[in-house]
């Protein structure tokens, strides 16, 4: 089994990334559609940019710990993810936190665009970001799922505070087992991260884990931008 440690860097970059045009198009409100003429021409645009701006950031840490009920145990600290999280996490005695940002060059690229006054412009600058942060967790989970199966592990899906009835509060006490400044994400009192496109999440590593597809019918997060409507 995965022994815990106190966390590290994982190298990636933004050319290892899996960027669905689905999912973003669909993150814009298009559904399964493609875009008109104007707007692709305007997407296509800032992918380019985003290819040539982004220095994508994640680490990874395992930890000991334990599922009780609705709480999670993580290295002798007591989380209260909910009885969701908790249940898709039971049975796991190993965990790691994985922390993944686009990194602090595209978070300024995005917010250039968020006072530049032309809307769409920072509405797709924002999408891209939302999906590059996720092609980031992707990542780091696959590199996460390839070291532990090493040891005949495997691991559950992602959950992060702020869903499924887990309170972004706690998001302290998750940072709190981070080595100072992880990836160069840092948290403000309100528990924001700054890249603001960054993702903190646990996940469970054990030898009969199964990583299940997010149940977004009993999560009450309803402008997640993952959300699949039943």
């Amino acid at each position: 089994m995965q022994m815990p440690d106190s966390g590290s860097e994982i190298s990636i970059r933004y050319s290892d990334l899996e960027l669905s045009r689905a999912e973003l198009y669909s993150t814009l409100g298009y559904g399964t559609s493609e875009p008109q003429a104007d707007a692709l021409a305007l997407i296509n645009r800032l992918l380019a940019e985003a290819d040539n701006i982004c220095r994508p950031r994640a680490g990874i840490r395992i930890l000991d710990g334990a599922v009780e009920g609705p709480r999670l145990r993580l290295s002798g600290n007591w989380f209260a993810p909910g009885g969701i999280i908790s249940h898709f996490l039971k049975g796991c005695d190993v965990f790691s936190i994985i922390l993944a940002t686009v990194g602090l060059e595209m978070d300024e690229w995005i917010q250039s665009y968020r006072v530049s006054g032309d809307v769409m412009e920072a509405f797709v600058a924002d999408g891209i970001g939302s999906v590059v942060a996720e092609a980031v967790v992707d990542k780091t989970k696959k590199v996460l799922a390839q070291r532990v199966a090493k040891e005949g592990c495997s691991i559950t899906n992602s959950y992060s505070p702020g869903y499924c009835g887990w309170h972004v509060r706690e998001q302290q006490a998750l940072f709190a087992l981070l080595p100072k400044d992880f990836c160069g994400v840092t948290l403000t009192d309100s528990s924001l991260m700054l890249p603001l496109k960054s993702v903190s999440s646990v996940i469970g590593i054990g030898r009969d884990v199964l990583s299940q597809p997010y149940r977004c019918d009993v999560c009450r997060k309803k402008d997640c931008f993952r959300r699949k409507d039943s």
